[in-house]
């Protein structure tokens, strides 16, 4: 590096520090607006921002559906419910089922969520395993879904009006992961110092 170069970084460095200070005062404004607007806590926010990134490094095979883990938890008390609601007809004096009927009822309940719950995995005991896991995942218990009657509490009932949509939530939940990948690619092309290169930004 010549002289001339290092005297034009010597003499731009009090301008980028201060300007870099300016910039850091208005993301921590920001920030303190909308901590009021969500009321929330630093330490709120920054769950928030943990959650968010365990979601996002999470392998593929091991992540949720979905970030609505509601959802997550609904689908299988449904699935439970379908089966159970069949077992008991029969069990009660119901129409014997025809050939086949209890593997076409397993197939059509698989379909009905997307294969997320093939036949294999619609086992009792297999259900009630996944149904721990996630509510170890998601900190709560069956008391937070159903009643010591076994009827169902009102978070379950609020997920199940809300389960119509989920579909809709998992595809806008991988649009915003590819918008956030996007993002993430331009933020680290116009931080790498190529010229020539005009990156396109992505808006939501």
């Amino acid at each position: 590096m010549g002289e001339e170069q290092r005297m034009q970084i010597s003499n731009a460095l009090p301008r980028l520090f201060k300007h870099a200070q300016q910039k850091a005062d208005e993301t921590w404004r920001a920030m303190q607006e909308l901590l009021e607007k969500l009321k929330m806590s630093p330490a709120e926010l920054q769950q928030q921002a943990d959650n968010m990134h365990q979601y996002y490094s999470t392998p593929t095979e091991e992540a949720p559906k979905s970030v609505f883990d509601d959802d997550e938890i609904y689908e299988i008390f449904m699935c439970q419910s379908i089966l159970m609601e069949h077992l008991n007809r029969l069990l009660n004096g119901g129409a014997c089922p025809s050939e086949g009927a209890w593997k076409k009822l397993q197939n059509s309940l698989a379909i009905s969520v997307k294969g997320r719950i093939p036949p294999p995995e619609q086992l009792p005991a297999l259900m009630d395993t996944k149904l721990q896991v996630l509510f170890d995942r998601f900190g709560c218990t069956m008391s937070d879904w159903k009643n010591e009657d076994n009827t169902p509490t009102e978070r379950y009932l609020e997920a199940c009006e809300r389960y119509i949509f989920r579909e809709l939530r998992i595809k806008k939940s991988e649009i915003f992961e590819v918008w956030y990948k996007c993002n993430a690619e331009t933020e680290a092309l116009n931080n790498s110092g190529l010229h020539g290169m005009t990156p396109v930004p992505v808006t939501f």
